[in-house]
């Protein structure tokens, strides 16, 4: 019986990726009687980009706007920020 050198080599390597997936099994144990790690809150917060208005004009509107504001930021933004509990907005 005649083998191509390309059925041949098919042949060799499906012997060794069988081989290899043998050799390399992944395992995955799941400890539930160890207690979890606490992540920071400030690890994740919110972000805020500057898309047209987003900021300027609707965070930051300068200390000498009409709208209400503590150095510079909207006060009803910040109570809404303390309102979600957000950790830190970047």
């Amino acid at each position: 019986m005649k083998y191509s050198k390309t059925k041949l080599l098919i042949v060799f390597f499906v012997g060794i990726f069988s081989t290899y997936s043998q050799i390399n099994k992944t395992e995955i144990a799941i400890k539930i009687d160890e207690k979890a790690p606490v992540i920071s809150k400030h690890i994740y917060g919110h972000f805020a980009e500057h898309l047209g208005r987003s900021i300027y004009d609707g965070i930051y509107v300068g200390e000498d706007s009409n709208i209400p504001n503590t150095n510079g930021l909207r006060n009803d933004i910040i109570k809404a920020l303390k309102d979600l509990k957000t950790p830190n907005l970047r």
